[in-house]
């Protein structure tokens, strides 16, 4: 098992991510046992959404075709699946995100 909260699945892998808008910086923090996402952005109109998926593409160096929102586009807990990415591969990148 991973140290981070991330499930592999067939079809890629899995985070769980809760999305607080309209914070001052953008940010993904781990609170518990699961991602926040921190962004100025309002929850109108997609734009919270379109930031997490901007943010997942730097932050792994993915194309956002293989982002995908899957579960909670309305919502602020959301389930997103990165396609074509190891495991291995976004935990050593949030591994240097969280550890330096």
């Amino acid at each position: 098992m991973y140290k981070y909260p991330i499930e592999e699945t067939r079809g890629g892998v899995i985070l769980r991510i809760s999305v607080r808008t309209e914070h001052v910086e953008e940010k993904l923090a781990l609170e518990g046992d699961s991602f926040v996402f921190y962004t100025p952005e309002p929850p109108i109109k997609g734009r919270a959404n379109a930031a997490l998926i901007r943010f997942l593409y730097r932050l792994f160096g993915i194309s956002t075709s293989k982002i995908d929102i899957i579960h909670g586009v309305r919502s602020k807990n959301k389930i997103v699946i990165l396609r074509g990415v190891s495991p291995e591969l976004i935990t050593s990148k949030i591994k240097a995100l969280f550890e330096g």
